[in-house]
């Protein structure tokens, strides 16, 4: 494990150095920002008028959703295949350090790098929305976006094992940017609007609401049968989707009602399938990586 930290350390003070890394920082700072600015409104009823953490934490949520793939694939996607362009990965393994450990160094950057980017989102968003829009936050609501970490990290450590695969794989990062990337988009955008027409081709059209000119408007009960067996199938689907299931476990955390307190029990009652699909996706890529870099000749 000391070779692990000496590769991990290597790992940490290069990507600090690097613009790119703190160009994402701030694409996540900025993104929380605006989307906070933007859809942390207050709503006014009566004399009373809702807490604005309901919409800031939609909107934080939806910002680390975003890109928290990306900055996971920027730290993985050139891990391997760019030791093999710069022709130093003979060099790496002669020192020695072990394969295994080569490879637990740059995941261990890359978790305490993820980590170090949540910490500076967390100091600036939330200072701003509190500054900005009035955000009153109570200890619980502290206690959700602190516990909120650990389904960021794992989403984001989702991405960083595929993108490490790809990289073991690839001979150039440029090819393994790509596979990434097509990988996010396959998760983030085409399976949602794959799970949407395979639900339309399975059930058909949606009924016709009646027109109703006043009062409450009512659902007929095909209506509700139509809109229930949609959402199973769309579920269904998304359920291989890590991104579905971080968002699964910010519902957890954030509770039915703004008032409730945190209980890690039932959270983990609630969401523990998301939290294993999670985990089980970075077990799976580490251990295909680990096994092809492995096996793998290295010959530059």
């Amino acid at each position: 494990m000391s070779k692990a930290w000496i590769v991990a350390k290597k790992e940490i003070k290069d990507n600090i150095k690097s613009k790119r890394y703190w160009a994402l920082v701030a694409i996540l700072v900025l993104f929380g920002i605006a989307l906070s600015t933007y859809l942390t409104v207050s709503i006014t009823i009566g004399e009373r008028q809702e807490r604005l953490f309901t919409s800031f934490w939609s909107s934080f949520v939806g910002s680390l959703s975003f890109i928290l793939p990306i900055i996971g694939i920027s730290l993985g996607f050139s891990s391997i295949s760019g030791e093999r362009e710069r022709g130093t990965i003979r060099l790496l393994l002669a020192r020695p350090i072990y394969r295994d450990d080569l490879l637990n160094g740059k995941l261990i950057a890359g978790a305490l790098l993820i980590l170090l980017a949540l910490f500076v989102s967390y100091s600036l968003i939330i200072p701003s929305a509190i500054l900005l829009r009035g955000v009153n936050l109570t200890t619980t609501d502290v206690a959700k976006l602190l516990l909120l970490v650990v389904p960021a990290e794992l989403l984001a450590l989702v991405y960083l094992s595929i993108s490490l695969f790809f990289s073991t794989v690839s001979n150039r990062s440029g090819t393994s940017l790509v596979l990434s990337i097509i990988a996010w988009m396959l998760f983030h955008i085409i399976m949602p609007l794959l799970a949407y027409l395979a639900a339309v081709m399975i059930l058909g059209p949606p009924p016709a609401l009646p027109t109703q000119t006043s009062g409450v408007p009512q659902i007929p009960p095909q209506a509700k049968d139509y809109y229930q067996k949609f959402t199973i199938i769309v579920g269904t689907i998304l359920s291989i989707v890590p991104d579905q299931h971080f968002s699964t476990l910010a519902s957890a955390i954030y509770g039915r009602q703004e008032s409730q307190e945190i209980y890690v029990p039932e959270i983990l009652t609630n969401a523990w399938v998301s939290l294993l699909v999670l985990t089980g996706y970075i077990i799976i890529f580490l251990a295909l990586s680990y096994t092809v870099f492995v096996k793998r000749q290295e010959n530059k």
